[in-house]
């Protein structure tokens, strides 16, 4: 059975979940009068009208100046509603049944026993030094780090994403049911309706956000700048810029960061930058003569905790929004640019802020287990490539996400014949896909390609990789295999040329790159090559002494539903 959400066992209470919030909470911020009941439906009812109006801004304002208390019984309702409009309804639906369908199973060890608490790891993706509970108490830091493996376990391309924790644990003090927690954090990560950023989830997008922090206090803040490049030396400076999302997770309090919440849950991640920059602003006007602080690493976090008595949420998210010209298409491409950067320089060797051991993860992590998915007859029989043997294990490796959808049959060289524009004509409107080799040596190998081959036009006349570290590749026949990404789980960002994934062009499709070619076909789908590549660490997929191969069958699956 689905795990159900806890109930509230005060009547007062609504949206938070008693069972798992500390007293402290319960008795600083869980008391709403009649007054703040009436005033959640009202501003429910309002803010639906709202986001109904082809006018963005109009709701942006309305979620701007409410400047709403932490016991407003709307909260919980209000981030559920804007979480759900980054994603289709089907999106959304298909995160609360994967969650609920998935959990009885994924938390079991090889035995059938339920995991303990204390056996679950804390994903490799979530910083500790942002592991910030808030108000959690034990059970509520537990459905965390399920929540939080769950993610992991559904997208497993994710190698650093230090909001995750913090935002997660937010949302169990407003939001009851797990799974909605969940879905939320799932279209945050994925926002495939709405064209906005709100979390990254690699340590170069980590370190390029830092590095546009930096660049944006320098032009927006100038006396500030010249006062750290006074006072801190590089280093020290840089490490500052690193730390600049603890400034709001980490330090400010409990009530003033929720306030930041709801409007970074309406427009993204340039709120989160716009209250960064009002936090140094107002810090330095504070101190008065900032060219003779000491200790800024110590002295900027203490004026972060102890903001609520010195100035208020209202106050701070005036300053944040008073910068202008400061839109998230600009801090995306600020993010963007720096992310090229790294990758191309040969000294990119990024290192985590915060190291942890990949044997005791692996160790806590290998009894988990993955339900098996029911694939229909009628649709393993429409592949001439697999069995229905290498199809369930073949299953197994997709990401748990793509589990649950259909598979469905989108090109067969034996129908649409081996051209690759033709290959692209069927495949190109599917994201992601599957690709199936059999050769005329009755090798079977392949890959998982996590983005849209649509793609191959964004590098203009020029070849360009594109994809994400959830591709990998795969052999059925002679030998069962997976080949992954070699950044997944490692506590360093790998170079430029070892996350080299999918790309191609009118006549030329490849899979896996650095050192050489995973797959690759040029002009048709009657032969191609493989060979070792860096971003994969594998050895070539066929037995042939050059890795050359002839194809009797290509195929391609799409997912539905």
């Amino acid at each position: 059975m689905p795990e159900s959400p806890d109930t509230p066992t005060n009547g007062s209470i609504v949206g938070a979940s008693v069972t798992s919030v500390q007293k402290e909470y319960q008795q600083k911020f869980l008391q709403p009068g009649k007054d703040i009941l009436a005033a959640g439906d009202a501003d429910r009812q309002q803010l639906e009208r709202l986001l109904q109006q082809h006018d963005p801004n109009v709701a942006k304002k309305f979620i701007r100046r409410s400047d709403w208390a932490p016991n407003h019984a709307f909260r919980g309702q209000l981030w559920i509603k804007l979480c759900k409009r980054l994603v289709s309804e089907n999106d959304w639906n298909q995160s609360i049944s994967l969650y609920r369908n998935t959990l009885p199973d994924i938390y079991k060890t090889s035995d059938g026993q339920t995991e303990s608490s204390r056996s679950i790891p804390t994903p490799m993706f979530v910083d500790e030094t942002m592991a910030k509970s808030y108000y959690l108490n034990e059970n509520g830091r537990f459905r965390c780090r399920k929540i939080l493996t769950m993610i992991e376990t559904s997208q497993p391309q994710i190698t650093y994403a230090p909001l995750i924790f913090p935002v997660a644990a937010l949302f169990l003090h407003f939001i009851p049911d797990d799974a909605e927690v969940f879905a939320c954090l799932d279209a945050l990560l994925r926002p495939r309706k709405v064209p906005k950023k709100f979390m990254t989830d690699t340590v170069h997008a980590w370190k390029s956000s830092s590095h546009a922090m930096a660049e944006l206090v320098r032009r927006r803040l100038k006396a500030v700048y010249n006062s750290l490049l006074h006072s801190l030396e590089g280093q020290k400076r840089e490490e500052l810029f690193d730390s600049w999302l603890k400034w709001i997770f980490i330090d400010l309090p409990f009530e003033i960061v929720i306030r930041v919440m709801d409007c970074y849950l309406y427009e993204g991640i340039k709120v989160l930058f716009r209250t960064g920059l009002a936090l140094l602003k107002m810090f330095y006007k504070s101190v008065g003569s900032p060219y003779s602080m000491p200790n800024l690493a110590q002295t900027l976090p203490r004026y972060c905790q102890d903001f609520h008595n010195h100035s208020s949420a209202s106050e701070l998210l005036k300053v944040g929004f008073g910068f202008t010209r400061l839109s998230q298409e600009q801090l995306v491409r600020m993010i963007q640019g720096y992310e090229q950067d790294l990758r191309k320089s040969s000294d990119n060797l990024l290192t985590l802020p915060a190291d942890r051991s990949r044997e005791k993860y692996d160790e806590a992590r290998r009894s988990i287990s993955v339900p098996l998915t029911t694939i229909p007859a009628e649709i393993v029989g429409t592949s001439r490539i697999l069995s229905e043997d290498q199809f369930y294990t073949l299953w197994q490796w997709l990401p748990l996400r793509h589990r649950i959808a259909e598979p469905k049959l989108i090109f067969t060289s034996e129908e649409h014949g081996t051209s690759l524009l033709t290959f692209f004509q069927q495949t190109s409107s599917y994201e992601p896909t599957l690709l199936l080799i059999k050769t005329h040596k009755d090798e079977v190998f392949g890959a998982f390609c996590s983005h849209s081959w649509e793609n191959r036009f964004n590098g203009g006349k020029n070849l360009s990789y594109f994809g994400t570290g959830e591709t990998f590749l795969f052999t059925l026949h002679p030998r069962k295999e997976t080949y992954r990404w070699i950044g997944l789980g490692k506590t360093e960002a790998p170079t430029a040329g070892s996350s080299l994934f999918q790309t191609a062009d009118s006549s030329t499709l490849i899979v896996g790159g650095g050192g050489g070619f995973a797959i690759r076909f040029d002009s048709s789908l009657s032969s191609g090559r493989s060979e070792p590549c860096t971003t994969f660490a594998n050895p070539s997929l066929v037995g042939s002494a050059g890795g050359d191969f002839d194809c009797t069958v290509v195929e391609s699956f799409g997912f539905v539903g």
